[in-house]
């Protein structure tokens, strides 16, 4: 049994003390689950339960407000939501978790809203291996996910993307866009959405892959954020010039920050010349415009990760993995709800609420990869576990936070 083995056997005897015990509730499209709608089951809810979602394609859009919950996709399902999920009005006390859905909004001929919005939300919010794709609408620029109004987002391991609009005149749509509030990316992908193209009309610029406005700080590790492509020009009735692709990130009040470490930022492509004749093409947009806001970059290539399987059954093993630079030893904090805070000195933030704890693993060799076991107590259906790991790299000296991973652990009846 390896360190972080029993470390994890442990947890099973002190931890689930620290939550109430929560109701699984199951959501399937085809017979045989507890619900057949997915909004019906996030109503019906109750303070910290589990959604757990089978493979399935559904339609409906999803409102978490005011309470504690988790929406879980079954291990290896394709989950694919048609319409949108909204995180809003949560308490400090309270955090919501939304892992491994796929959200395409609703598509509608007027005014699409975004597939992801958080507002308004105090306690933690916590999106993970999710992926959030705004389509094409006739009349609006749809983007891919807005928060605003909260300070603890957490997003691990998910991509977003803009849309665009066929019908009106626009510049393509954001894959994040932060409103006074605080977003903290790790391993995603976020890309603007491609500006439209009009045959009177020039194409217009591709959206931003992040957007950062007045009172709002992202925090992005091991992430890759990509402007939109231009819209398209033509010489189809005359000359039309195609769009500037978007920028990669963009920060557009003196109150806007960003820290990124390992972090791409790319400006997207121009757009494309339909027809004959002597149009113009856009420019390459710029990988930042930063305006009067301030973007750090931290120390790079610290080559960290971590990773584990979720949704994983009581009493059966689930793998974890970790990586860091060889000869760096290892702890890992462990705790039973979310945060979000970040922590310069440490480049990055925690993301582990109160009550938390450290164990040690050890030196790791650059990549660590086990497996570990918890068993729920007697009567208990549920636990949300998040995990983050401390490393400590001998030369030169430096303590840094990893890449958090959030494991729900769950009866053997589900």
């Amino acid at each position: 049994m390896t360190r972080a083995t029993r470390f994890l056997a442990l947890y099973s005897i002190s931890a689930l003390t620290l939550v109430s015990h929560a109701d699984v509730l199951t959501v399937d499209d085809d017979p045989g689950a507890d619900f057949a709608f997915l909004s019906i089951a996030v109503n019906a809810a109750a303070e910290g339960d589990v959604v757990l979602v089978r493979d399935g394609n559904y339609s409906d859009a999803v409102t978490i407000a005011g309470k504690s919950l988790t929406l879980i996709a079954e291990a290896g399902g394709n989950v694919v939501l048609g319409g949108e999920i909204t995180i809003r009005d949560l308490g400090p006390a309270q955090h919501v978790t939304v892992s491994g859905i796929e959200a395409t909004g609703l598509m509608s001929p007027f005014d699409s809203p975004p597939p992801l919005l958080i507002e308004n939300c105090e306690g933690a919010v916590w999106i993970e291996d999710c992926s959030i794709n705004s389509g094409t609408s006739s009349f609006n620029s749809v983007n891919g996910a807005i928060v605003t109004n909260s300070p603890r987002v957490v997003m691990v391991r998910t991509v977003s993307s803009g849309g665009n609009s066929v019908f009106t005149v626009e510049e393509g749509g954001t894959g994040l866009s932060l409103f006074s509030s605080s977003v903290h990316l790790f391993d995603c992908e976020l890309t603007g959405g491609p500006g439209s193209g009009q045959t009177f009309d020039p194409g217009t610029p591709g959206g931003p892959g992040v957007s950062v406005r007045s009172d709002s700080f992202l925090y992005a590790s091991g992430s890759s954020l990509q402007g939109g492509v231009g819209g398209l020009g033509g010489s189809v009735f005359g000359c039309s010039d195609s769009g500037d692709g978007g920028p990669g990130l963009e920060l557009t009040h003196a109150s806007a920050s960003a820290a990124l470490i390992d972090t791409e930022t790319l400006g997207g492509s121009p757009g494309l010349i339909k027809g004959k004749g002597d149009c113009e093409p856009g420019d390459v947009g710029p990988p930042r415009v930063a305006g009067a806001g301030t973007i750090d970059d931290l120390a790079p290539s610290l080559s960290h990760g971590f990773d584990a399987a979720s949704p994983a059954t009581s009493g059966q093993p689930f793998s974890i993995d970790l990586a860091a630079p060889v000869g760096a030893y290892a702890w890992i904090a462990y705790s039973s709800s979310p945060n979000a805070f970040y922590l310069p000195m440490l480049l990055g933030p925690t993301t582990l609420g109160a009550p938390s704890a450290l164990a040690p693993v050890g030196v790791i060799n650059g990549t660590l990869g086990t497996s570990a076991t918890i068993t729920l107590a007697p009567g208990v259906l549920s636990q949300d576990l998040y995990l983050q790991s401390v490393f400590l790299r001998p030369f030169p000296p430096q303590i840094f936070l990893s890449t958090p991973a959030q494991v729900t652990i769950l009866d053997p009846s589900f």
